[in-house]
C-alpha cells in the first residue's frame, strides 16, 4: 500500500461534462509528462512507474423520459 495510489469515483455527467474530463485529464497527463521528462534530463530516477488514468461509460445513455425531477 505503501508503494501505490489507486483511487477512482463513478458518478453521472452530461456529455459536454463527459468532454470537459477528458480535455482535464489529457491536459494533467501532458503537464506530468513534460515535468518529469526536464527532470530526467538531469537526473535518471529511480526506478520505473506505470501511470494509468481510465475513463469510460459504465451505463447506456439514460432516457429523458426515465430520468429524476428536480427540486
Amino acid at each position: 500500500a505503501q508503494e501505490r495510489e489507486v483511487s477512482g469515483f463513478t458518478l453521472a455527467m452530461t456529455d459536454k461534462e463527459y468532454e470537459w474530463v477528458r480535455f482535464e485529464l489529457r491536459k494533467l497527463r501532458k503537464q506530468i509528462q513534460k515535468e518529469l521528462t526536464m527532470k530526467r534530463e538531469q537526473d535518471p530516477g529511480d526506478r520505473v512507474y506505470q501511470v494509468n488514468i481510465q475513463l469510460f461509460p459504465v451505463s447506456d445513455t439514460v432516457e429523458e423520459e426515465f430520468r429524476p425531477i428536480s427540486l
